[in-house]
């Protein structure tokens, strides 16, 4: 209900471990993946591919991933309107 309750055309900052799709890059990333696997039964990051289709289900258009500054990755989508 995010996408509906943001203002026409307000963005939506998603911030985390994302894996490209092949779950081998980013490196930094890729490690930490197989430490979730370790410690959790259903532990992992998930790839850029989920999390736009997750933001496009939910309303969400203009979906892109950015890296940050600081190495971490970002999905920005953008409500309709």
């Amino acid at each position: 209900h995010l996408a509906a309750a943001l203002a026409p055309a307000g963005s939506i900052y998603v911030l985390g471990m994302i894996v490209d799709d092949t779950r081998v890059s980013p490196e930094a990333v890729a490690l930490f993946n197989l430490v979730f696997l370790s410690f959790y039964p259903h532990g992992r990051s998930f790839t850029e591919a989920e999390h736009r289709c997750w933001l496009e289900e939910a309303g969400f258009v203009d979906v892109e991933r950015r890296l940050t500054a600081n190495g971490l990755n970002m999905m920005v989508a953008r409500a309709p309107g």
